[in-house]
């Protein structure tokens, strides 16, 4: 009968002695809808998210020796648009087979990667929300450092800013920002796919691998909390040609993003909120040294580079 199909297939199954199997009245079974995330259960086997956890630190450590190794040859992404789409494809492939072979070894619990939630348009709404507090969360830090510095110091207090701040040079030109399909690029596909797709879905695979380190179930809350600790420093870590503010700034949006993953069990929610995040700021760069938006605003043509230092 409509509304009351889970009361009688629970105390049906319990005159036959056999467990209950609860359903919502409309004959799906509640842990179908939303299956818990980082959680256990029927998925894949501990061994399997061990061998995905290896393969995500595998990945992780790799790609940080290697950016640590070429952080002094300039920019790591080309100022050319084409070059850019097509360096950037690659390293996505280059996440692509790790990921994949790990997922084929927990496949049963693929849903604990995606999240489980379903994507809608209430993930856009709540990934914008999630990116304005983020933004919030490592702006006020940052503007407080600046504001003691400025007190202290005086007039000398703009050089200790920009010494302090993400070198935002060693990851691209920022004279390539002034054109427009270059930022158009750098704003969806850079933003929302090769960093914001691919950091997330290595995020909520490295947190649900770490949770496998944990065999009994009644750790799982400080698993959780402890896989989003760990990521964040790996994921700052990874960001270290950028200097310290910039592995700091990356640590903290780390931090804020996996938070999002575990209470919200959404690793789209996540997606959104960083490619936000990155899209912003290249927007930003790209009002700064775009020569119509810099006699709009009357800036200098070299503003960004007397703000930023580079």
């Amino acid at each position: 009968m409509p509304g009351g199909g889970g009361c009688i297939a629970a105390n049906d199954a319990h005159a036959m002695n056999i467990p209950p199997v609860i359903t919502d009245g409309v004959g799906r079974h509640a842990a179908e809808r939303v299956p818990p995330l980082l959680e256990g259960g029927p998925g894949a086997s501990r061994r399997g998210w061990l061998v995905m956890l290896g393969l995500m630190l595998g990945y992780i450590g790799t790609m940080t020796v290697l950016a640590k190794v070429n952080g002094g040859d300039g920019p790591a992404m080309s100022g050319d648009a084409w070059t850019l789409m097509k360096e950037t494809s690659a390293s996505l492939a280059v996440f692509a087979v790790p990921f994949l072979a790990g997922l084929a070894c927990v496949w049963r619990g693929r849903r604990e990667v995606w999240g489980a939630r379903r994507h809608d348009v209430w993930t856009w709404v709540w990934g914008t929300a999630w990116f304005v507090g983020l933004r919030v969360a490592v702006a006020v830090p940052i503007l407080v450092t600046a504001g003691v510095l400025q007190l202290r110091h005086g007039a000398a207090a703009m050089e200790k800013v920009r010494g302090l701040r993400p070198k935002i040079e060693s990851l691209m030109p920022l004279e390539a920002l002034g054109d427009p399909w270059y930022a158009l690029a750098c704003a969806t596909w850079v933003s929302f796919v090769v960093a914001g797709l691919r950091e997330e879905l290595w995020r909520a695979a490295f947190m649900r691998g770490f949770r496998a380190l944990f065999g009994d179930r009644h750790a799982l809350p400080t698993a959780q909390w402890t896989a989003v600790g760990v990521s964040s420093v790996l994921f700052g870590l990874a960001h270290l040609p950028q200097g310290w503010m910039g592995m700091l700034t990356t640590g903290m949006l780390g931090l804020g993003l996996g938070a999002v993953q575990v209470w919200r069990r959404s690793t789209w929610e996540a997606v959104v909120a960083h490619g936000l995040v990155d899209a912003s700021t290249f927007a930003l760069l790209f009002v700064l040294q775009n020569p119509v938006t810099q006699r709009w605003l009357h800036l200098p043509p070299d503003f960004a580079r007397q703000v930023l230092g580079g």
